[in-house]
C-alpha cells in the first residue's frame, strides 16, 4: 500500500516501500527453521534486519498519519455532517504538519541508516614505483589515515 501525502517524494516512497517489504521478507525468514540451523545466515538477517528497524518504524507512523490526514479530507468533504466536516477541515493542517515532520524525521533516518551500512573496510597502501620516496610517501599516508581515523572515533589496525 503506497502512501504519499503532496510532500513526500515518489522515489522516496518506493524506496521505503523496498525496505518494508524486506524487513518482512526478513521476520518470515527469521522463522524459518531452515534459516535458524544455519547461524552464519542467521546473524547476517538479525544484522540486516537490525538496520532495518528504525527506518520501517518510523516509515510505520508516517503511513498512518499520513492514511490520517486522507480520512481528514474525505470527513471534510463530507456535506451531509456540516459539524464533523468542519472539525475534520480544523484538523487538517495538524495531521499535514505531523506526517511533514515525520517524513523529515524519516528522510534523516534514512540517510543514518544507510552511513551505517558500512560497519568496516580494507584500504591497502602500497609503495609502487618510485623507490625509498614512494616508500616515504605511503608511510606518511598511513600515519595520515590513522590519525584522523582516531580522531573520528574510527579505528585503524
Amino acid at each position: 500500500m503506497a502512501v504519499q501525502t503532496d510532500s513526500a517524494p515518489e522515489a522516496l516512497i518506493r524506496k521505503l516501500e523496498e525496505k518494508l517489504s524486506r524487513f518482512n521478507e526478513i521476520e518470515s525468514l527469521l522463522n524459518d527453521p531452515a534459516v535458524l540451523s544455519n547461524s552464519q545466515r542467521l546473524v547476517a538477517l538479525s544484522k540486516e534486519k537490525g538496520q532495518l528497524d528504525p527506518i520501517v518504524e518510523k516509515y510505520r507512523e508516517y503511513r498512518k498519519a499520513a492514511d490520517a490526514v486522507g480520512e481528514l479530507k474525505q470527513m471534510a468533504e463530507n456535506k451531509g455532517d456540516r459539524d464533523m466536516a468542519e472539525l475534520a477541515e480544523a484538523e487538517i493542517p495538524e495531521a499535514r504538519e505531523k506526517a511533514h515532520g515525520l517524513l523529515e524525521s524519516l528522510k534523516d533516518e534514512f540517510v543514518a541508516a544507510e552511513d551505517n551500512a558500512v560497519d568496516s573496510f580494507f584500504l591497502e597502501l602500497r609503495a609502487g614505483t618510485g623507490g625509498d620516496e614512494a616508500g616515504l610517501f605511503t608511510g606518511n599516508l598511513l600515519r595520515c589515515i590513522g590519525v584522523t581515523a582516531s580522531r573520528n572515533a574510527g579505528g585503524s589496525t
